[in-house]
């Protein structure tokens, strides 16, 4: 029973890492498309004749957030995999 319940937590420890990898790269490449999007504002004037002032820090932020979540989990992945830990087809 106990083997069974540490491959039960395994399970749901690769399956939580890999679901912050999956929103990890969603948060860098929403970052990369606001980062984009900044630069179609910046060049188009505004009404008055002038340039739109500075830009928000959301893709920085956002980007940030997303490579701090997708650098670890994937290490962390590809590190379990390779040493066999999260090989739970193998009771």
């Amino acid at each position: 029973m106990g083997v069974l319940l540490s491959y039960l937590a395994l399970f749901l420890i690769e399956c939580g890492l890999m679901a912050l990898q999956i929103v990890g790269a969603f948060l860098l490449m929403l970052s990369a498309a606001l980062f984009i999007r900044r630069f179609a504002i910046a060049r188009k004037r505004r009404a008055d004749g002038h340039f739109p002032k500075a830009t928000p820090a959301a893709p920085y932020v956002l980007g940030g957030i997303g490579i701090c979540l997708l650098v670890p989990t994937s290490a962390a992945l590809f590190l379990g995999r390779e040493s066999g830990l999260f090989e739970t087809w193998a009771i």
